[in-house]
């Protein structure tokens, strides 16, 4: 099973097994929060211990931290709590890995710092821990938290999607934070605008007419928050079409968040 944002996708598969054999013993991992922003450094604690509760001393384990792209939900919702990123991302890019001895009381420490998405946009982080007992059993944990890529968010207030040529469109928006304290009044949104238009041209001796893409990038348009940090966008097409807007914002620590 695999989920990302809002929706996700199940598949399924038999299979027999023949033999099985307890592991001697289980595998835990533990991160100090579940939600970071770019630049933060997570600590996560790896735990081991046999079935009896003894701590699992001085064993060797090997951990990596993978990141996988979060859609998050583009339109604001104040009831809305999207937990779907604690769920799958086993397939993410890899980001750190190692080896670490757990030590008498069954427990080794390791930190990672949140980088930056491609393309500015909330990532998961799977951090998983792995090791075998004796008879080569294999024995994982793994635990996901969410990292968004600056302090605050950029969301729509609405569902509008048309508008008609040459007349004025407004975008409702708002900055909604993702830790306290942080600033959303005067914020500037930069939005790059593209044009993708269908153009249908008639060919000779061809029965059905031929459709060719164009796509343009128009100026970009920008608009500031209010105290609240909430603004509207407003554009008008000068052509008729599919307009594109991506949302670029920019916190008070330098990081970069983006909406599409």
């Amino acid at each position: 099973e695999y989920g990302y944002g809002y929706s996700s996708n199940q598949s399924s598969v038999g299979f027999m097994v023949d033999n099985y054999r307890k592991p001697e013993f289980g595998l835990d991992v533990v991160v100090d929060h579940d939600r970071f922003i770019v630049g933060d450094t997570m600590k996560a604690t790896l735990s081991g211990s046999l079935f009896s509760g003894e701590p699992l001393a001085g064993k060797q384990v090997s951990y990596t931290v993978t990141a996988g792209t979060y859609y998050d939900y583009g339109y604001y919702s104040p009831e809305y709590d999207d937990d779907g990123y604690r769920y799958g991302y086993g397939y993410g890019s890899p980001v750190h890995e190692g080896v670490a001895v757990l030590d008498a009381n069954g427990q080794a420490t390791i930190e990672v710092t949140a980088k930056s998405h491609d393309r500015f946009l909330p990532q998961v982080y799977r951090i998983e821990v792995s090791s075998t007992d004796s008879a080569e059993n294999p024995v994982f944990e793994s635990q996901n938290v969410l990292v968004m890529p600056a302090d605050f968010s950029i969301y729509r207030t609405d569902y509008s999607y048309g508008t008609k040529q040459n007349q004025e469109a407004s975008i409702p928006l708002i900055l909604v934070p993702n830790r306290d304290g942080t600033t959303v009044a005067g914020k500037r949104l930069e939005a790059s605008v593209k044009l993708r238009r269908w153009i249908r041209e008639d060919r000779p001796n061809e029965k059905y007419p031929y459709y060719r893409q164009e796509n343009r990038t128009l100026d970009p348009v920008s608009v500031v928050t209010d105290d609240e940090g909430k603004a509207v966008l407003k554009f008008t097409p000068p052509e008729t079409g599919d307009y594109e807007f991506e949302l670029r914002g920019t916190d008070d620590r330098g990081n970069t968040t983006t909406r599409s």
